[in-house]
């Protein structure tokens, strides 16, 4: 896959309407559920730096915002 094509395919995400199943209480896009994913992911990384842990910030967000992309 080439560079353009990839980029392309991450704006798609923004037209892709999400289908959580039974508990749907509002519609959204493949990349507005990932930007709440790693909104929560950065919460609970920055919980787990509290308590003295290490985070590596770069593999969370990479994770959390591109945990869905096959969708």
């Amino acid at each position: 896959m080439g560079m353009h094509q990839y980029l392309q395919s991450l704006s798609n995400l923004e037209t892709i309407h999400r289908a959580p199943g039974y508990f749907k209480y509002e519609e959204h896009s493949v990349a507005a559920h990932s930007f709440k994913v790693t909104q929560i992911a950065q919460i609970l990384g920055d919980i787990e730096e509290n308590a003295g842990q290490t985070v590596n910030w770069r593999a969370l967000y990479e994770k959390a915002l591109n945990h869905d992309y096959t969708e």
